[in-house]
């Protein structure tokens, strides 16, 4: 898998997570719009039929007690009016049974209606009768209005029992869907972090062991090897590491021989001239001196080599000389005098002749 296409890919399940806990919000949203819809369709559409009828009826029976007392057309046109407000309330009530026994208390409360008003029919045949119908009233109109008008009652209580049991259930589904929320949330967030530190773990960790490995090499040791364990873009990169480590060590390896082997040959050359050479680095200390020139100086070659010039060949104006030549960089041209160093062996002493060569 290509490094693109992790990163792609880590950056997906974030982005599905999140569609995820989305989709999981909006199905609880509908669940809640389901519960609130409930209880406007199932109660409230219910309930002001209920009230509507109600009061239909108790205007109707106003309207027969103006008949009683005052007689004419006036109460008869506002029982009319109200019985066909309160049919419209009735229909409207039957077109929303929506829960369990709303069927049979329409049904009781129709009959009851409808004998109401046969009732009120036989009373107003007595209205002239003023004392009878009075009796009549009491005895059968009123009693039937009461039954309605029960009935009118359970038919709103059971709705507003109703909408209080959905009213308790749309909380506990706002309940649950607040917790599944904070569930569905936490453990997107709880995945994401891990898939989010398995990622990070899998492209940091081969970036660290490739800094380590170039640091080793930097630092001039070759032999590293980075374990590939991806084929992907840093797979690549480690594997040409490894490649180039090994060539590198095989190069260096090469130098040091070759250098060694320099080294020796130069080392036969010195020891091989008759006359007296002492090789110096920009420090002045020895870093080669030849038999001849160790026998002269009474010094040893091995123990000689690495130690300062002054410390072998005590002449302060010959050192000033090879001082001058190594600023310079030029040989420095010396005088007969300077050019002849005095050395005294058992008890003879040597005239030699200086060359300083850069």
């Amino acid at each position: 898998m290509k490094l693109r296409t992790k990163i792609l890919a880590g950056y997906g399940v974030s982005l599905a997570l999140v569609i995820l806990v989305g989709a999981w919000g909006a199905a609880n949203l509908w669940r809640l719009g389901q519960a609130s819809d409930a209880i406007l369709r199932e109660n409230y559409r219910s309930i002001r039929p209920a009230d509507g009828m109600v009061e239909a009826l108790e205007r109707q029976d106003s309207a027969t007690l103006i008949s009683l007392s005052e007689g004419g057309a006036k109460g008869i046109d506002l029982f009319a009016n109200n019985q066909v407000e309160f049919l419209q309330w009735l229909s409207r009530a039957k077109d929303n049974i929506t829960i369990n026994g709303e069927a049979e208390i329409l049904g009781s409360l129709e009959k009851n209606y409808r004998d109401y008003i046969s009732s009120v029919a036989r009373f107003r045949s007595l209205e002239s009768q003023s004392q009878a119908a009075t009796s009549f009233y009491n005895q059968s109109v009123l009693p039937k209005f009461e039954a309605v008008r029960q009935g009118l009652i359970e038919l709103r209580n059971l709705n507003q029992q109703t909408m209080e049991l959905t009213s308790q259930q749309a909380q506990v589904t706002s309940r649950n869907a607040i917790a599944s929320m904070i569930f569905a949330g936490s453990s997107a967030a709880v995945l994401g972090l891990i898939f989010s530190l398995i990622l990070s773990n899998n492209l940091t960790s081969p970036l660290k062991k490739i800094t380590e490995a170039t640091e080793e090499i930097a630092g001039g040791n070759y032999d590293v090897n980075i374990p590939v364990q991806s084929n992907d873009e840093l797979g690549h990169l480690a594997g040409e590491i490894n490649s180039m480590s090994q060539k590198l060590r095989n190069f260096h390896a090469l130098n040091v021989n070759t250098i060694i082997a320099q080294k020796q040959r130069n080392e036969a050359i010195i020891d091989s001239i008759s006359d007296a050479i002492v090789v110096v680095d920009d420090n002045f200390n020895i870093i080669d001196i030849n038999p001849m020139a160790a026998s002269l100086f009474n010094a040893r070659p091995k123990l000689a080599e690495g130690r300062h010039y002054l410390e072998v060949v005590e002449d302060r104006t010959l050192y000033n000389q090879i001082q001058a030549t190594a600023e310079s960089g030029e040989s420095s041209e010396l005088n007969a005098d300077e050019s002849v160093l005095t050395i005294e062996k058992n008890g003879v002493e040597y005239f030699i002749a200086m060359l300083l060569l850069r």
